[in-house]
């Protein structure tokens, strides 16, 4: 283990998985680009596998139940086809009950706009989806931020496809490349 890593694990054991999130990311800048934000929340919550865009847009979606873990003022301004959006705050035990029927043989992938908060959330569940039978549980690397500059698809909350993303707030917007419109307001 590096000892960037261990520094990372001391932190985590000392102060706790959310906050020690909170803090490198907060230590990152939008100058780092998402791929140094990635690379932070990889080195704080190590437990959580990552998919990298090209491989989920790949991948046979049949196979997978997609969850958004962003605000609803960010999903509806757009989300990946087919994703549920989940609070970023929900109890696990809420989730299994409204959610844990859907994931028996499915691998359950999580995104929101970098990944901070969807990673998170994927820690926090991971145990208890394979439990109830997931086959894998992984988090979309880069987030929905890292999608929409890749140029993949987007729909708004209609399921039209659209090419407006949720900035989350100004500091955290300074990460998405791509010109079409940046919208905090539903079409």
């Amino acid at each position: 283990m590096t000892k960037r890593k261990w520094i990372y694990a001391g932190l985590a054991a000392t102060f706790g998985l959310p906050l020690l999130l909170g803090a490198a990311v907060f230590l990152c800048k939008p100058d780092d680009g998402l791929a140094g934000v990635h690379s932070s929340i990889e080195l704080s919550i190590p437990e959580v596998a990552h998919i990298s865009g090209a491989q989920f847009a790949a991948s046979d979606q049949a196979s997978m139940i997609v969850f958004d873990t962003r605000e609803q003022d960010e999903f509806v301004v757009s989300h990946l086809a087919g994703a549920i959006r989940i609070a970023p705050d929900m109890p696990t035990e809420e989730f299994l009950a409204e959610f844990g029927h859907l994931v028996r043989g499915k691998r359950v992938v999580f995104y929101c706009s970098v990944g901070a908060r969807s990673t998170q959330y994927a820690a926090g569940v991971q145990d208890a989806l394979k439990a109830q039978g997931a086959t894998d549980i992984v988090n979309l690397a880069r987030g929905i931020f890292g999608w929409h500059n890749d140029g993949r698809p987007l729909v708004d909350q209609s399921g039209e496809r659209t090419h407006e993303i949720h900035p989350f707030d100004e500091y955290w917007g300074q990460l998405i490349e791509r010109e079409p419109p940046v919208s905090q307001l539903p079409k």
